[in-house]
Formats: structure tokens, sequence, C-alpha cells
């Protein structure tokens, strides 16, 4: 079941009602319970986090997926993410290239290759929709 597998992972779970669950939010340092847990009628897991965080950082943050908040049955498929050239693409991996290449760019110390392969991952990460997101994160980072 998502629900348990879910709740299994979580610090200072919380039963409120039949299907529902307050539970300290993975995705910051939360020291008392901010994120409601729901089991939908559909068996899928609904979160939300009072403090602000996606529910894709939620997920990530409890090494899950978001395909696992759903019963196997009724799993959404997934496409895999396509670059500007069709190549198919690692979301995380591109992202750390961004935050890497930021960190050792604000030091002076990034190569001409360094330049290329940061200008790939924007691309790649543009091409997928995702730029935006990322490039405000190390804005916030840094």
């Amino acid at each position: 079941m998502p629900i348990q597998n879910f709740l299994s992972r979580l610090q200072k779970v919380q039963s409120r009602g039949k299907r529902g669950w307050m539970a300290c939010c993975p995705a910051h340092q939360d020291k008392s319970p901010s994120m409601s847990v729901k089991e939908g009628d559909d068996g899928r897991v609904l979160a939300y986090c009072f403090g602000g965080c996606s529910i894709e950082d939620i997920v990530a943050a409890v090494g899950l997926e978001m395909e696992d908040l759903f019963p196997a049955s009724d799993r959404p498929r997934r496409r895999p993410l396509l670059g500007p050239n069709g190549e198919r693409v690692d979301f995380q991996q591109e992202r750390g290239v961004i935050f890497v290449w930021s960190a050792t760019n604000r030091r002076g110390e990034t190569t001409a290759a360094d330049d290329q392969r940061y200008e790939t991952a924007i691309a790649r990460l543009a091409a997928i929709g995702r730029l935006q997101s990322v490039m405000a994160e190390v804005c916030q980072f840094h």
C-alpha cells in the first residue's frame, strides 16, 4: 500500500481520523508536524506541507518517486524527459551541473569545458521546462 510505505518514512506521525495524519515534513527542518497526509479514495497518497515545500521535494526527501504515491494499477506512465536533441535528460544530474558550475564560477575557477557543460545543462533543462525552477534554487542558494 502506498500510504503505508510513505508513512513509514516520516517522523512524528500522528493519526487524524480514519485516513489522515500529520507528520514532520522531510523536505525542511521540521521540529513539529507541519505536513498533512491523507489517503485518497482511490488509494493515492496526498501530502501537503504547510511550510510551503513542494510535493516533488517531499517525495525526493523520503527517497521515493512520484509514481510511488499511486497504487500499482493506477500509476501514471512515466515518459522519459527528452532534451533539445531528443536525448534522455537526467534532471538531477543537470541540476547538479548547474549548482557545481555556479559555485565554481563564483570563485573564478571554471574552465571552457565547464562552461560548455553548463550551457548543455541549461539547454536540456530549458527543453524539459525546468530551467526556471533550478535557476531560482541557485539564486536562493547563493
